[in-house]
């Protein structure tokens, strides 16, 4: 074997949701796995092939006990909505604090038995506190 000669030891396959180059010219890429990757300027030739929704097989070598991402190849794409829909999972937030408190209200009046299951009250408050939250229910 050559001295130059690069020897991958191993592979691992990613979806890109982010990819920025930091203030030292390395690209930092998060993956959909949560997990960031980091490529050295020395591979700036292989950055553009970080797009988010991207899928890349990352390979990797190994220098003084140390891997490192050696070499890169995209291997297909994710639609852009997949891959955000994907990584990204809808969240719910309450609109107010004065939502909230309602919200605590209404539970502790349920705990403390003063609503029932089936009041009418109990179930016209749940369904304006999840229109306003936008869960749809």
């Amino acid at each position: 074997m050559q001295q130059n000669e690069l020897v991958i030891v191993k592979e691992h396959i990613i979806t890109v949701e982010t990819a920025t180059v930091d203030g030292y010219g390395k690209l930092v890429v998060m993956g959909t796995d949560k997990i960031k990757y980091t490529l050295s300027e020395k591979r700036k030739a292989l950055f553009s092939i970080f797009q988010p929704g991207a899928i890349i097989n990352l390979r990797y070598g190994n220098y003084m006990n140390k891997d490192y991402i050696a070499d890169a190849v995209k291997i297909g794409q994710v639609a852009p909505d997949k891959a955000q829909t994907a990584s990204t999972p809808k969240r719910v937030e309450v609109v107010g604090p004065e939502h909230g408190l309602a919200l605590k209200m209404v539970g502790d009046l349920f705990l403390g038995g003063k609503l029932k299951d089936d009041d009418a009250l109990v179930a016209k408050m749940w369904a304006e506190l999840h229109r306003i939250m936008g869960t749809g229910k």
